[in-house]
C-alpha cells in the first residue's frame, strides 16, 4: 500500500484508513506525512488511532482539520510545550479568540513560560513583550491589548517584583 500511495495517491483510496492503522503500528515516523497527504480516511477513525497510540503531533494536524483549533493548540501547549507551533497554527487560523486562548495557556503556564524565558536569557521580559505587540499588531485583536496590560498590571507570580531586582534609590 506504501509503494502503490508514493505512485498513485487515489489508487486505493478505499484502503486509506487502514494505511493510518499501518503506519501507526509499523512506520509512525511516516504517519504525519501521510495523515497531510491523503484525504481518504476517517478524521474521526485517525484520531482514536493517534490518541491511543500517544502520537501528540498526528493528533494535532487531525483535530485541525476538523476545525477543532483550540483542542489542537491545548494540545500544542499542554502536550508538547511547542510555543512556536501553537503560534503558527494560531497565526493560520486568523482567529481573534485564538490569541487570547493562546495567551491564556501561556501565562498560565509557568514552566512553558519558564522555558521561554530561560531561552531568552535577562531579555525575556522585552522579548515577551515585543513578542505581544507584534501579535497585536499583526492581527489587530483588541483582546490581545487586554493581555498585554494584564501582564503589565498583574505579572503572573513568577514575574513579580520579587523576583525583579529593586532599584537603588539615591
Amino acid at each position: 500500500l506504501d509503494r502503490l500511495f508514493a505512485v498513485d495517491q487515489t489508487a486505493a483510496a478505499e484502503f486509506h484508513g487502514v494505511q493510518v492503522a499501518l503506519y501507526a503500528d509499523f512506520a509512525p515516523e511516516q504517519l504525519l506525512l501521510f495523515l497531510q497527504a491523503s484525504q481518504g480516511y476517517s478524521l474521526d477513525k485517525a484520531l482514536e488511532i493517534c490518541a491511543a497510540r500517544g502520537f501528540v503531533r498526528e493528533q494535532v494536524y487531525i483535530l485541525e482539520r476538523m476545525g477543532n483549533s483550540r483542542a489542537a493548540l491545548e494540545l500544542l501547549i499542554g502536550r508538547l510545550r511547542d510555543l512556536p507551533k501553537a503560534i503558527e497554527l494560531v497565526a493560520r487560523q486568523g482567529d481573534a479568540a485564538l490569541w487570547d486562548v493562546l495567551i491564556d495557556l501561556t501565562l498560565g503556564n509557568n514552566e512553558l513560560t519558564g522555558i521561554n524565558f530561560k531561552r531568552h536569557g535577562s531579555n525575556a521580559v522585552n522579548t515577551l513583550v515585543t513578542t505581544l505587540a507584534c501579535i497585536i499588531s499583526s492581527t489587530r485583536c483588541a483582546g490581545c491589548f487586554m493581555h498585554m496590560f494584564r501582564l503589565v498590571l498583574v505579572p503572573p507570580p513568577h514575574l513579580t517584583h520579587a523576583a525583579v531586582p529593586p532599584i537603588p534609590r539615591r
